[in-house]
C-alpha cells in the first residue's frame, strides 16, 4: 500500500487539546489490506474507496492507534481516501 498525499488542518478540541483533522490518500497493489496511518486515529471522519464511502466495522476497522483494516479486498489500483481526527 503506498501512501500518497496528506494535508491536515488543526483545530481545538473543547478540553482545548489540539485536533488535526487529516486526509490521507493510498493506493491498493495487492499486499496488504491494513493502511498505516502518519498519525494516531482519534476517530475516522470517512474512508472512501474509489469514491464510494465505507461504513466502520462493515467496511473497515480501526485495528491499532494509527492502523486502519479494509475488510474487503478492492481491485489493484483502487483509489483509498481517508479523513480523520488525530
Amino acid at each position: 500500500m503506498r501512501n500518497f498525499k496528506r494535508r491536515n488542518s488543526n483545530y481545538k478540541k473543547r478540553s482545548n487539546k489540539p485536533l488535526s483533522v487529516i486526509y490521507e490518500k493510498f493506493i491498493y497493489d495487492g499486499n496488504s489490506l491494513e493502511l498505516t496511518t502518519t498519525s494516531e486515529i482519534d476517530s475516522v471522519v470517512s474512508l472512501d474507496i474509489n469514491g464510494l464511502v465505507e461504513k466502520e466495522n462493515i467496511g473497515y476497522e480501526i485495528s491499532d492507534k494509527d492502523k486502519i483494516k479494509l475488510l474487503g479486498e478492492p481491485v489493484i489500483g483502487a483509489k483509498i481516501g481517508i479523513v480523520y481526527l488525530s
